[in-house]
């Protein structure tokens, strides 16, 4: 996906619904769009010397989602593990709300 400064970064969808795309945000950036990644190279942990920085999930509006022109890479297996972000979020009600824009900002504090 655009990365909003003229690269790009990868996400992982891991569930579609009818308000949103649920991804996984991953902290790796590039110069130029990838072709081809190795699942087991990627993090969505911060890291402090980059700056970088990922997140576990993310409820997008799909208009946000088209937004960052995403392009697949390729298709893996969801694990358990990778929901648990996004089953929090369910069980807690909360509705869609994170704007593309959001997403494109650093981190404050």
């Amino acid at each position: 996906m655009s990365d909003g400064d003229g690269g790009f970064s990868l996400v992982k969808i891991l569930v579609l619904d009818d308000e949103a795309v649920h991804v996984r945000l991953y902290r790796e950036s590039y110069a130029t769009r990838p072709t081809e990644v190795d699942p087991a190279e990627l993090d969505y942990g911060g890291d402090e010397a980059s700056g970088s920085f990922g997140v576990g999930h993310v409820p997008v509006e799909r208009k946000g989602f088209d937004a960052w022109e995403p392009e697949l890479v390729m298709e893996t297996t969801v694990e358990p593990e990778e929901l648990e972000g996004y089953n929090i979020w369910k069980e807690s009600g909360e509705e869609v709300h994170v704007e593309e824009s959001e997403l494109t900002e650093e981190p404050s504090g």
